[in-house]
């Protein structure tokens, strides 16, 4: 997969709290081989812990870095149903 889809796959899988971007600048497919057990927290199994960030640093070299940035956002004030016309 290339470095796009794996950051949309972290985000999407992982419970950070954030979108996750590729900034990487680097083209091309990539095959990934990932291991790491996630913490429990409150009898279920969370991954927001510090082991997923630190094994995608360890294992394949990636650094996961909390910043500040724009993205586009839908937001969804309010909806209502339509009338049927008779």
């Amino acid at each position: 997969m290339t470095l796009d889809q794996f950051a949309a796959l972290l985000e999407s899988r992982a419970d950070l709290n954030r979108p996750v971007v590729n900034l990487t600048g680097l083209p091309g497919l990539y095959k990934f081989d990932l291991h790491w057990m996630p913490v429990q927290e409150n009898g279920s199994m969370g991954l927001k812990d510090p082991g997923l960030i630190g094994a995608v640093r360890d294992q394949l070299g990636l650094r996961l870095e909390k910043r500040n940035g724009m993205y586009d956002v839908l937001v969804v004030d309010r909806v209502e149903r339509a009338q049927a016309a008779n």
